[in-house]
């Protein structure tokens, strides 16, 4: 620890990139307590944005499949990393770019052979991340921090997060029914993802509060949501669990609905319905702007298949309906599908169609 402590102490620029490993209220307490302690900009990995507080003042972002560049430039000036309950993988280090490999970094996880295998650390601790961070929670803070290092990495962030209202001619912008569920819920409660290009608009707008949760997959296979939303609604019935799936994964396993009704679990289910595998149609928009094959799909309607099953159903197909369609649904004790039919022209939070095959 003195040596860990010697590096911060060196060091202008650091950052804390928290991982999977320290998902228990013990490691959020840890790495809360030790991100306020010596005052260090917090970036979390991969569908992990639950593990620290969104709205704190240290939160400096999320590294996903979507990073933009901006971002990863920043993060690329730190000038210290301290890796903390995380393997280090593809996606978290955007395919081994951030860190830069020269970067002085601080690993810590529990494997010994994950340490030293994508990077070459300064420092390496085979150890519980969480008794890692207990300690560092517990060493005098470090000399005063770079107050403008810390503005910039999360400025950036609250920047991007700041929903700027915008309307689309073929249904409704994704984002606005996500910034919408996060004043509904003021981040808490429990949000499962399904995988798909809707999911930019989830990982961009919902903050995430002290005690909210979010479960996601690392592999991006769809599917996940539903299912994982009816595990998470049984386990915490006391508060509202969301889930937010795209058509093409609803239909991949939504049926598990009939399991909700059954165990009258309390869930609200909001299908981003824009006729497409939206992940998909984005690689052939960017490769080969106008030759769409088998992408586009033809869905049933969302809130009568919710009735057939003795669900609620309800639809968003504007923009005014999106405050009181959710508020409804939310206020509801049992299953709730909410069928929103989306834009597909915004079919990401990052991209446009128009601008895909503008840019090929």
């Amino acid at each position: 620890m003195a040596r860990t402590l010697a590096l911060l102490s060196g060091s202008e620029r650091p950052v804390l990139l928290a991982g999977g490993r320290l998902d228990s209220p013990d490691g959020r307490h840890a790495l809360r307590v030790a991100a306020r302690r010596h005052r260090l900009p917090v970036l979390v990995t991969n569908k992990r944005q639950d593990l620290f507080d969104n709205t704190d003042p240290l939160y400096a972002g999320h590294l996903h499949l979507a990073t933009q560049q901006r971002q990863r430039d920043l993060v690329g000036r730190s000038d210290l990393v301290l890796a903390v309950g995380t393997r280090l993988d593809a996606v978290s280090t955007q395919r081994y770019t951030v860190p830069d490999p020269a970067t002085a970094l601080v690993h810590v996880y529990p494997d010994p052979t994950v340490l030293g295998g994508a990077y070459r650390p300064r420092l390496a601790y085979a150890c519980s991340p969480v008794a890692f961070l207990e300690q560092l929670a517990a060493a005098p803070p470090r000399a005063p921090a770079d107050d403008e290092w810390v503005r910039q990495l999360t400025g950036h962030e609250a920047e991007q997060a700041r929903w700027r209202p915008v309307s689309a001619h073929d249904g409704v912008v994704f984002g606005r029914v996500v910034s919408v569920l996060t004043q509904l819920t003021a981040g808490r409660g429990t949000v499962t993802v399904d995988a798909g290009n809707f999911t930019s608009w989830v990982h961009r707008y919902h903050r995430i509060a002290d005690g909210g949760r979010l479960l996601g997959i690392g592999s991006s296979a769809m599917g996940f949501g539903v299912p994982a939303g009816v595990a998470a609604a049984l386990r915490r019935p006391d508060e509202p669990t969301v889930v937010l799936v795209g058509d093409g994964g609803f239909l991949m396993t939504g049926t598990e609905l009939a399991t909700a009704v059954q165990r009258r679990a309390r869930m609200v289910i909001v299908v981003a319905d824009n006729g497409s595998y939206g992940t998909i149609r984005q690689h052939q928009e960017r490769a080969y702007p106008g030759r769409v094959a088998g992408t586009d799909l033809a869905n049933p309607d969302f809130a009568l298949l919710a009735h057939a099953y003795g669900a609620l159903g309800l639809t968003i197909g504007a923009d005014a309906e999106v405050e009181p369609v959710l508020s409804k649904a939310l206020a509801h004790y049992g299953p709730v599908v909410v069928h929103v039919r989306t834009s597909l022209a915004h079919i990401s939070a990052y991209q446009h169609l128009a601008d895909l095959r503008r840019t090929r």
